[in-house]
């Protein structure tokens, strides 16, 4: 397995650069890091990582680790993309991309949560916002405004905590009405 290239550099592109090892001319993606720091004519060893037909490079072995690691740690993610990361935070590492991952995943979780929780009022009548203002306001209330701690518990238990709620702004409502002279003799 070839680990890294000593040639001159003949081109520099924009995201890539031409080296030329004993006549052998290699295209080799790069960081905006590496790439800034190359000049043409200049003679790098340049450490390599081949996925398919590309071929990355990186001006130290600890940065083509890095950016196997991330590779590895997350085999759905392009390398084009972990490269254009690193352009971005060239101190990433694969515990930061896991980290988003997650944080991904959290927020998706929440939203599928949301999606349930709405869609169980709706079934009682209730409408959309009047089901999100409810949601959000229970959230702010019993968790602190975490949905990440509302996860810990079931739809089961959530959706009469926001039922208690609507109860509660029913209630002012119809308060609102009598106070306003209306007769209302029960609330349905």
């Amino acid at each position: 397995m070839i680990i890294a290239f000593k040639g001159h550099i003949k081109d520099i592109r924009e995201g890539s650069f031409i080296l030329n090892v004993n006549n052998v001319f290699y295209e080799i993606k790069a960081t905006k890091n590496v790439l800034d720091t190359l000049h043409q004519g200049d003679e790098p060893l340049v450490y390599v990582c081949k996925q398919s037909s590309n071929i990355y490079g990186f001006l130290t072995e600890q940065e083509m680790n890095n950016f196997k690691e991330i590779l590895i740690a997350n085999p759905s993610m392009p390398p084009n993309v972990i490269l254009r990361l690193l352009n971005v935070n060239p101190t990433l590492n694969k515990e930061d991309i896991n980290k988003a991952n997650q944080l991904n995943d959290s927020k998706e979780n929440i939203e599928q949560f949301k999606k349930e929780i709405c869609s169980g009022l709706k079934s009682l009548g209730y409408g959309l916002k009047e089901s999100i203002d409810s949601l959000e306001r229970v959230a702010q209330e019993k968790f602190k405004g975490s949905y990440n701690k509302m996860l810990n518990y079931k739809i089961e238990d959530i959706i009469p905590e926001v039922l208690k709620y609507l109860s509660k702004k029913e209630t002012v409502k119809w308060n609102k009405l009598r106070s306003k002279g209306f007769k209302v003799t029960s609330q349905v």
